[in-house]
């Protein structure tokens, strides 16, 4: 995982909830029913005390640093608030249960105010409000010394700029232009079409099929992806193979999931279910008789831990169908390490770059500018041209600048960016950091979740909109589920303009995916609130854990662990989630 510099800001943010608990207590306070006079009392307390603690909580979370102290002091004030959005939605259940309970008893005569004050009686939940009172009260006082301890003469030097004229602005979707990378483009397709259409010459003994493998390499963010995915749809790339497949590799190497995956954008109507690897591989092998195939293979990774003669007897392996019965086999590869290369028998890796400063220049203007003339706006220009300088070529750290640039269209921002964002010139993940901070709150929860899922993973944006919808992400003053999706979807088209999200394209299809990157980025800020247990990770899950993603094969681990405050449980195979 990419690393992100030591002094972090608060991760996961909780100004959020405590705007939507401020607003359900206000709800409750002016609703109809005629409340016992010591819970509005309690309720006007919490209104109160959610007020001066937002207030603390904002500013912290605006702040560029804090230090281990003013993190533990945040903790406490955080772990404070998610205890009254318990009893929050405990209330809110007992609500809506007693509206329900009104409509079937109308019938029999039953008046409101008799369904109230059975339900504001409710002793266990009078008990609680007053605890968790008492507790935010101790809070409160802690939220007066994190004030002290950050001391207010500091703000305005590591501040974030509040987001506050944010806007839904009209997204450029991923994929629709690419700039530069045609003397790449070029170069790679020739080097797969010099074999493809060339008689194969085939003596007794020799291997019935050509491979050849090409890898590209080039760092995190520098748009080995993007290349690869204009080769995969280049008309001449289609016209000379007559099958092709994309396969996302990522961190962890599964030959059945790979060799399925094969299969599944071969022939999308195949049944696989029940299929051991020894049938994949032989109907793999059945599928690509006597015809020439391209396999993209895209964020390869070398496992560590195995070393070299295993990682190659892996993809031997997997490999092993390949061989027999095509007339053509090209197999393209993007990694970010050389070894991988040479793993896969591959003698002179293409080396991939930054993009080229006029290249680099057109893409910030794309995103930054959009319909926007520069030479209009002269001083936003110069900067932009000084900010693009430090971004070393690499197409997402541009695209997420730009999109954030875009969305924030003045001076003072720009110059913010130039002087302050980018102290780390090589750290792309400074930079991806710099645009999550400047995010709306909303924007940062709904981003910080997708942490849960796995690298590689094809978002369907219709279930995640809906995740979010049931952990009240949605800002939407409407809270119908029409306006409530709709606004969902906005929010992830947003974030898909910003880069938070690719759209790969390879034939007719479109996936959604997040950039390895920009998944390393969302589990750092979840700040542990989000956690993800892999195959290979330690077998700790800390209590205080509120949205869980774990690998089916160790869901035993569930047994020992004590979630009080677990909000989610994504339970995932090697192939789709289960929530």
């Amino acid at each position: 995982m990419a690393t992100l510099p030591l002094a972090t800001g608060v991760g996961w943010v909780v100004s959020p909830v405590i705007k939507l608990m401020f607003e359900k207590v206000q709800s409750y306070i002016s609703t109809q029913y005629k409340w016992q006079s010591n819970l509005v009392d309690d309720l006007k307390k919490l209104e109160t005390i959610l007020t001066e603690i937002l207030l603390v909580v904002g500013t912290a979370e605006r702040r560029r640093t804090l230090d281990c102290n003013q993190q533990a002091l945040l903790r406490q004030l955080k772990d404070a608030v998610y205890d009254a959005e318990d009893i929050m939605d405990e209330f809110d259940y007992m609500f809506l249960k007693a509206n329900a309970q009104k409509r079937k008893l109308r019938s029999l005569g039953s008046s409101s105010i008799s369904i109230a004050k059975r339900l504001v009686g409710h002793d266990k939940f009078r008990s609680k409000l007053g605890k968790m009172l008492k507790s935010l009260s101790t809070v409160k006082e802690c939220a007066h010394m994190l004030v002290r301890v950050m001391g207010v003469e500091n703000f305005s030097s590591h501040m974030l700029p509040e987001p506050l004229q944010w806007r839904i602005s009209s997204s450029i979707s991923i994929g629709e232009f690419v700039v530069g990378r045609q003397k790449e483009r070029e170069e790679l397709v020739h080097q797969l079409l010099e074999q493809s259409d060339k008689p194969e010459s085939r003596s007794k003994g020799a291997r019935s099929t050509s491979l050849e493998v090409i890898t590209i390499v080039g760092n995190g963010g520098i748009g080995k992806t993007t290349l690869a995915q204009l080769i995969y749809n280049d008309k001449r790339i289609e016209d000379n193979f007559d099958m092709r497949a994309w396969v996302c590799v990522s961190h962890v190497f599964d030959k059945v999931r790979i060799t399925k995956e094969i299969l599944t954008t071969i022939d999308k109507s195949i049944d696989l279910t029940n299929f051991n690897f020894s049938m994949l591989q032989e109907e793999l092998k059945n599928k690509i008789t006597m015809k020439k195939f391209l396999l993209v293979l895209d964020d390869v990774w070398y496992d560590e831990k195995v070393g070299v003669p295993i990682n190659a007897d892996r993809w031997r392996e997997l490999f092993a169908p390949l061989w027999h019965g095509a007339k053509v086999i090209k197999i393209l590869v993007t990694t970010r390490m050389g070894i991988v290369a040479n793993t896969l028998g591959c003698a002179t890796p293409f080396c991939l770059s930054g993009l080229e400063s006029k290249d680099s220049w057109e893409l910030f203007r794309r995103c930054a500018f959009s319909t926007r003339d520069p030479n209009e706006h002269l001083e936003l220009k110069s900067i932009g041209e000084h900010i693009v300088q430090k971004l070393n070529g690499s197409a997402l750290a541009i695209k997420a600048v730009g999109g954030h640039l875009s969305s924030n269209f003045n001076y003072e921002e720009w110059n913010r960016v130039l002087k302050s964002g980018l102290s780390n010139e090589k750290d792309i993940m400074t930079i991806l950091r710099l645009s999550y901070e400047c995010l709306p709150e909303h924007l940062q929860q709904c981003f910080s979740f997708c942490g849960l899922f796995p690298k590689g993973y094809y978002f369907e944006p219709d279930m995640l909109v809906n995740m979010w919808i049931a952990h009240e992400f949605i800002q939407d003053r409407g809270r119908t589920y029409g306006s409530l999706t709709s606004t969902g979807k906005s929010y992830f088209d947003e974030l898909l303009s910003r880069s938070f999200f690719q759209a790969l394209r390879y034939g007719g299809t479109v996936h959604y995916v997040m950039h390895d990157l920009m998944n390393d980025l969302a589990v750092h800020v979840s700040n542990g609130k989000c956690y993800r247990v892999e195959a290979n990770e330690p077998q700790e899950i800390f209590p205080e854990v509120q949205h869980l993603s774990i690998l089916a094969e160790r869901v035993d681990l569930l047994r020992a662990c004590k979630l009080q405050r677990l909000r989610t449980l994504i339970i995932w195979n090697k192939e789709r989630c289960y929530c």
